[in-house]
């Protein structure tokens, strides 16, 4: 698994991290990568870091796998 990418990137992932959730960096989707991916009770949520990067990233077509894919996605 690669790691986070960028400064930013590691940042926004502590960030997340010390609010108790737990972060996938680099979170592999059809030979594709979502900067992080927060995991919760309730689902997931997909974290874009640089959104103008990768254009490729919709919201409907994101699939986490397991239960149906990401909650939702957001970009920073």
């Amino acid at each position: 698994m690669p790691a986070e990418k960028s400064l930013f990137e590691q940042r926004v992932l502590l960030c997340i991290k010390e609010r108790g959730y737990e972060v996938v960096p680099q979170w592999e989707v059809n030979g594709k990568y979502i900067d992080l991916v927060v995991t919760g009770d309730h689902g997931r949520l997909a974290v874009e870091c640089d959104g103008s990067r990768l254009n490729w990233l919709d919201p409907q077509a994101v699939d986490c796998g397991g239960d149906g894919g990401a909650s939702g996605v957001v970009r920073v």
